[in-house]
């Protein structure tokens, strides 16, 4: 799961703030929304919480994800943010090159056909 993350980051530094958007950043984002879903749902929704600390009836979560890393929802939100960053940064370099991109934006999702 953390090489799962620093893939990411990787893919962020090498392929620079200029190149298009390739196949597998999505794969990776993809992956990082559902590990970070995974990690909600192994906690379960009722021990998770916005503001630190213990929920009456808490447990302390050992399984799943937190069997490697302690904060595995932050670690997948992080990563996701880096990506998101990317990905706006490019649009604005691609609606600044392309002078048909503002019209192809407008016919096209964002992210997920449907969703964003």
């Amino acid at each position: 799961m953390v090489s799962l993350q620093f893939l990411s980051l990787l893919v962020f530094f090498l392929t620079g703030s200029n190149q298009p958007v390739h196949v597998y950043e999505w794969v990776v984002l993809a992956l990082v929304l559902l590990f970070l879903l995974w990690a909600y749902l192994i906690m379960r929704p009722s021990n998770f919480r916005i503001v630190p600390g213990i929920p009456k009836n808490g447990i302390l979560v050992t399984k799943g994800p937190y069997r490697v890393i302690r904060h595995p929802m932050y670690s997948a939100l992080l990563t996701f943010c880096v990506l998101w960053c990317k990905v706006r940064l490019e649009e604005k370099i691609l609606t600044q090159n392309y002078p048909g991109y503002a019209n192809y934006k407008k016919k096209t999702w964002y992210f997920f056909p449907g969703l964003l």
